[in-house]
């Protein structure tokens, strides 16, 4: 995961997606987290987003886990072949 944020700070979209293909995704999702919190420091309020919502359901976060680690799954038993370790 790393080498996939370093691949995308230097704009190497490619190379971060063969890295891993989560990497942009949590790249913009924690640049998003980050960009609202300090809105919210900022602000000395609580923002409301349409993105919190989905943060609590419990299905979305279990089929989020479960396709992650699904993922991973399949990259360490080499099922999806990784030229890039």
């Amino acid at each position: 995961m790393t080498r996939s944020f370093i691949a995308i700070a230097h704009g190497n979209w490619q190379s971060a997606i063969d890295y891993h293909l989560f990497g942009p995704l949590l790249f913009f999702s924690s640049g998003l987290a980050l960009i609202h919190s300090f809105f919210e420091l900022l602000s000395g309020h609580t923002l409301q987003a349409f993105y919190l919502k989905w943060l609590t359901r419990r299905d979305l976060q279990l089929s989020v886990t479960i396709v992650f680690f699904g993922y991973y799954l399949l990259r360490i038993t080499r099922l999806i072949p990784t030229d890039r370790l």
